[in-house]
């Protein structure tokens, strides 16, 4: 398209970078790999034992995920020790008090979609 020489036309501005774009350094990224990327990004150990605020890579909303503690391997173990240390006095139920002993399981309050499971992975 040609833009007459006495016309006030000004060209607008290029558009910003993406986030990835910005973060990397890399102008070269494609379509592909920023959907690949995000969605490595938000599976990796980033979420732990609390609710975590982010971006559901299945429904795209901006979220903050729903926790739900339940009895790991971790808390059944912390129990039978408990239970032979304690000669059977009933001090075994503590570790399904406790939600340090338990795990978590992260999930999107819109899509329901399951995000994560965190799992105690140090015994101290």
């Amino acid at each position: 398209m040609s833009v007459p020489a006495h016309s006030n036309y000004v060209r607008p501005p290029t558009p910003p970078p993406s986030y990835l774009e910005a973060i990397s350094g890399d102008s070269n990224i494609s379509e592909n790999n920023r959907c690949a990327s995000t969605e490595s990004v938000a599976t990796q150990d980033i979420l732990g034992r609390n609710s975590m605020h982010m971006i559901c890579p299945s429904c795209h909303a901006e979220i903050k995920t729903t926790t739900i503690t339940r009895p790991g391997t971790f808390t059944y173990v912390s129990a039978f020790f408990t239970c032979l240390f304690t000669f059977g006095l009933g001090c075994f139920l503590i570790p399904f008090c406790i939600d340090d002993c338990k795990e978590v399981d992260h999930s999107c309050p819109n899509c329901e979609e399951s995000l994560d499971h965190w799992i105690k992975s140090n015994i101290l």
